[in-house]
């Protein structure tokens, strides 16, 4: 992580401090955050440039600035995730987007995968669509329940991971 400046100077006070000293001896929210990153960056995380990034469920905070001074600001949780996409039909190609039916921007879809993996779809089938959400601009899944997710207007979504600003859903479809 040489290079830089700034991450030269991270490296210098967190090997410095220890986590239980970051609260009391640095004042600056901003700079606490940054070393957190940087010692999770350190210890593998997921991939990447300088050892990874933090492994989910890493509580990425916002800051704004109020009365002067950069405070975090609180994640707003949504209510409900309204999605969109082509249900199976018998002889069609499974479909590779799915989106947001609000157009709310409150959440981006960064992956999504068919089962059973059929090209075309075949008649008589039970297919699962699985698709990955990602929370954007200070959005949150916190509180989402599989009630709270439409696709294409039903209800009945499973949850199968729920990080506050990811998620992780499947629908299955009806029999084509």
């Amino acid at each position: 992580m040489a290079g830089s400046p700034i991450l030269n100077e991270l490296e210098e006070i967190s090997d410095i401090l220890g986590a239980e000293d970051l609260n009391e001896r640095i004042s600056s929210p901003i700079l606490r955050e940054l070393i957190k990153i940087r010692k999770a960056l350190e210890s593998g995380g997921s991939g990447g440039i300088g050892g990874g990034i933090p492994d989910a469920p890493y509580d990425w905070v916002i800051y704004g600035r109020q009365n002067g001074e950069w405070v975090p600001i609180p994640r707003t949780d949504l209510v409900a995730v309204p999605l969109r996409i082509i249900a199976p039909a018998a002889g069609e190609s499974p479909s590779t987007v799915a989106y947001d039916e609000s157009g709310s921007g409150n959440f981006i879809i960064t992956k999504e995968a068919w089962a059973p993996v059929n090209d075309p779809f075949i008649t008589g089938m039970v297919y699962t669509v699985t698709i990955q959400l990602t929370a954007v601009g200070g959005f949150s899944f916190d509180g989402i329940t599989g009630n709270d997710i439409s696709i294409n207007g039903n209800i009945g979504a499973t949850i199968i991971s729920n990080k506050g600003v990811s998620l992780t859903l499947t629908y299955t479809f009806p029999s084509i």
